[in-house]
């Protein structure tokens, strides 16, 4: 199923990069993973209906662990230090997971379409998950979140959010989807060579990254 440790380190892969690239590249066949090192090839199926049942048994168990640990969790007003705390718990939580399903085959979805279905899983077998799956799902849609779609405008609004003082870490998680949303947009609407040099801007970088 491929889901497993890197479906838990996708949340904080994404707010260390603060999504430099503009916005997720959704397609290419693949699992939910972010990471895939240490799998091995199992082949792949069209829908999670089609998993062997021991892997499916797998994902419910890992689904029920976890969900205590996201369930009363706020993804729009905690920030990012907080995320990243609740995600040491994740990362132990999954280390048995990661093992029991390597051998299971891969989903053969764009990643969207991989997290949609696992979603709609999660609503039967854990509910309680399903503002942890939304959340990260909302980093993977092509359509930016936030922005004008103008170039200048939305340059305008990343500047204001980076030069306010307030460091990456500190931003509720409500406020890094703006951001991600920003240089989604800016990447679409902006040349090459532009969102290539907003990027780079120091103040943007080291905001980025958290410095």
């Amino acid at each position: 199923m491929h889901v497993r440790r890197s479906l838990l380190l996708m949340l904080v892969a994404v707010l260390s990069i603060a999504c430099a690239s503009g916005s997720a590249d959704t397609t290419t066949s693949t699992t939910v993973a972010v990471e895939t090192e240490g799998t091995t090839d199992s082949g792949s199926v069209g829908s999670l209906s089609d998993m062997p049942q021991e892997c499916l048994d797998a994902f419910d168990a890992f689904l029920r662990e976890i969900e205590p640990l996201v369930a009363d969790f706020d993804f729009v007003n905690s920030t990012t230090a907080e995320l990243e705390t609740m995600q040491v718990e994740l990362d132990a939580a999954s280390a048995s997971f990661n093992e029991e399903t390597a051998s299971c085959p891969e989903l053969d979805m764009d990643t969207e379409e991989s997290f949609a279905a696992m979603i709609d899983y999660a609503r039967d077998v854990a509910p309680g998950t399903v503002p942890y799956l939304e959340y990260a799902m909302s980093f993977l849609s092509e359509t930016p979140s936030a922005g004008t779609g103008d170039c200048e405008t939305d340059v305008d609004s990343l500047m204001e959010i980076v030069n306010s003082g307030t460091p990456m870490s500190e931003l509720t998680l409500g406020e890094v989807q703006t951001v991600s949303g920003l240089l989604a947009s800016i990447s679409a609407s902006c040349s090459t060579e532009r969102y290539t040099e907003v990027v780079a801007d120091p103040a943007v970088s080291e905001f980025l990254a958290g410095t």
